[in-house]
């Protein structure tokens, strides 16, 4: 529970201010297409550190 609690809170940190810019950005520009596909590869690979960190027993 500890865990999807921390999790929660820091893709609500990461999204909420991505998703804040996108709506001000021009729809469906370049940048705002790579800056989107780059932050969601980054959330996911995020993800995938923080399941490893929390099935090592380190959070």
């Amino acid at each position: 529970m500890l865990f999807d609690t921390k999790f929660i809170y820091l893709f609500a940190l990461v999204v909420l201010p991505l998703v804040a810019q996108f709506r001000s950005w021009p729809p469906f520009s370049l940048f705002a297409i790579a800056t989107a596909t780059y932050a969601v590869i980054t959330v996911i690979s995020f993800a995938q550190v923080m399941v490893f960190f929390a099935s090592s027993g380190a959070l």
